[in-house]
């Protein structure tokens, strides 16, 4: 199963261009800074903050460090937090970058009027997840950073009539009938001819970590955000939190970078009262996703610190290895196609993602989620090789 057992991430050396082949990513005092930032930006807490920003060496390291890891609103939200100017280059990219969300996204919201109106339409439950309404319920802004497609979720039964719906006022499917986008991945990319791409998904998560148990629930529990006259279910607050962490591990998993999904969450989870931290709790465990979350808290207090509200001791059960010490679990979640990393295999993060303890449950969700990655692997290997490149 090379998907469990390889070291090596092959988009390596894409990751590497996208951010300028720097081998210095964050590597002396600018990636201390952005965490600090991050930390201040999501509690208050300064401390250290100052003398870590006095320590960062490069602005353009610094700004090219935030732009991989997608977090110019935090760094921004930190430096105001602490009530401590901000320098103007951070200004102006923050500034650039919102403006960005603002195309971007807003085409993302322009799509939702096109396609959830028409899912109605033919009697098909959807709702939009991720992108700006995600960030809605997160952050209450739509424009926290961009987010280039739209993300749609039905029930499984009417995936195919929701592509035929959906192909029927103009979209077009992008990966043909590949069962391994269709099935092991459980999402098909459709393309607008007026530009944008609806994600049209009946699973929340790939294979590789922990899916919830009933999907449709997220469908269910739907809250609206209206758009004018359009109104748009999306996943409700807590929902939204499972999601996030779900996308944290995916991203780990995939090593890619995956500090935005962590500060999501915990930016979210910052929001439950305490009320709802416990209908969360309960939430969690209906939904079977322990694991994911339970790790997705501790990766948190890990890299940005304590969360006040959430359970400690849960968090401390897990993320308990070598490899999630502070220092080393920052680079992997921030810059984790750095040079010199030592990343665990796969099999490590998705014995962590089930739970990491010695347990029948935990052995169960892990035997379970390796059938699931070796009948992906099969399904990859079959499917055309331009579609098996682009997973989302």
């Amino acid at each position: 199963m090379t998907a469990l057992t390889q070291d090596t991430n092959s988009d390596a050396a894409q990751h590497r261009a996208c951010v300028g082949q720097t081998q210095t990513l964050g590597g002396n005092g600018e990636l201390p800074a952005l965490v600090a930032l991050c930390r201040c930006a999501l509690t208050g807490d300064s401390y250290g903050l100052a003398e870590a920003v006095e320590r960062v060496g490069s602005p353009e390291v610094f700004a090219a460090l935030v732009d991989n890891a997608r977090l110019w609103a935090a760094c921004e939200a930190g430096f105001a937090r602490a009530q401590v100017p901000a320098p103007p280059f951070v200004t102006e990219r923050a500034r650039t970058a919102r403006a960005q969300a603002m195309l971007v996204n807003g085409r993302a919201m322009g799509l939702a009027r096109v396609a959830l109106p028409c899912l109605e339409q033919h009697h098909i439950p959807a709702i939009a997840f991720k992108g700006p309404f995600h960030q809605s319920q997160l952050y209450g802004d739509w424009f926290v950073r961009s987010s280039n497609d739209l993300d749609l979720l039905v029930p499984q039964p009417l995936f195919e009539k929701a592509l035929s719906a959906l192909e029927s006022v103009g979209f077009r499917t992008r990966h043909g009938n590949s069962q391994w986008w269709k099935f092991s991945l459980g999402e098909v990319h459709c393309d607008y001819p007026g530009g944008g791409v609806v994600d049209l998904h009946h699973r929340l998560q790939q294979p590789g970590c922990p899916s919830p148990r009933d999907p449709a629930a997220f469908i269910e529990a739907a809250e609206i955000q209206q758009l004018g006259e359009t109104a748009i279910p999306v996943p409700s607050l807590q929902h939204a939190l499972l999601i996030s962490a779900l996308n944290f591990c995916k991203e780990l998993f995939h090593r890619k970078p995956s500090a935005r999904y962590a500060f999501d969450f915990a930016a979210g989870a910052l929001r439950l009262s305490s009320d709802s931290r416990r209908d969360f709790a309960a939430l969690v465990r209906q939904q079977g996703l322990e694991g994911p979350v339970n790790f997705t808290i501790a990766a948190c207090e890990r890299v940005f610190g304590p969360l006040p509200g959430l359970n400690a001791d849960t968090a401390r059960r897990s993320v308990a290895a070598e490899w999630a010490q502070h220092g080393q679990f920052a680079r992997l979640v921030f810059t984790p196609d750095a040079p010199g990393l030592r990343w665990p295999r796969r099999r490590a993060l998705l014995w962590q993602f089930c739970g990491g303890e010695p347990s029948a449950r935990c052995s169960f969700d892990f035997a379970a989620q390796a059938g699931r990655i070796a009948l992906g692997e099969v399904l990859r290997s079959a499917a055309p090789q331009d579609a098996a490149h682009a997973v989302s």
